[in-house]
């Protein structure tokens, strides 16, 4: 890729305009998974790539809705850095050759998309939720297929 400097105005302010847009989505989906698996305690899969999620124990009890206001923020203060768990997908897996030692790493490991046992073992059948490229598009003031295709 060259240098934007080097090209012309009208293609230098199309590949500043690219990269804007996928500094954006990318700054957007960081935010959606950070929303979704550390606030509200519930995994989020990422289509082709893994399942993000917060280390959840069996009985670990989910945030009560009506405890609300400043308790809640005095509360949250001693959960704000929960561990995170990522669950690599097979398919993906295999078409980038990556090494996963999920032996020495209990955070990473592997699910194949016909066998969701070891999601459900993971994250303890809580309901995994997919993507929205909608809502990331609307931050983006963009379009779902394009957020798509950024990611």
């Amino acid at each position: 890729m060259r240098d934007p400097a080097e090209l012309g105005s009208s293609e230098g302010a199309t590949q500043r305009k690219a990269i804007r847009l996928f500094q954006m989505v990318w700054s957007g989906a960081t935010k959606f998974i950070k929303g979704v698996s550390m606030d509200n305690q519930r995994p989020i899969e990422l289509p082709g790539l893994g399942i993000f999620g917060p280390e959840m124990t069996k009985f670990q009890k989910l945030r009560d809705p009506l405890n609300k206001g400043i308790e809640l923020k005095r509360n949250n203060l001693v959960d704000m850095v929960k561990p995170m768990r990522f669950m690599l997908n097979d398919d993906f897996h295999s078409a980038t050759g990556l090494e996963i030692d999920a032996i020495s790493n209990k955070r990473v490991g592997r699910y194949s998309r016909d066998d969701r046992r070891m999601v459900d073992y993971w994250f303890h059948e809580s309901l995994v939720m997919p993507m929205s490229w909608a809502s990331i598009a609307r931050s983006c003031m963009t379009d779902a297929q394009t957020v798509e295709m950024v990611m």
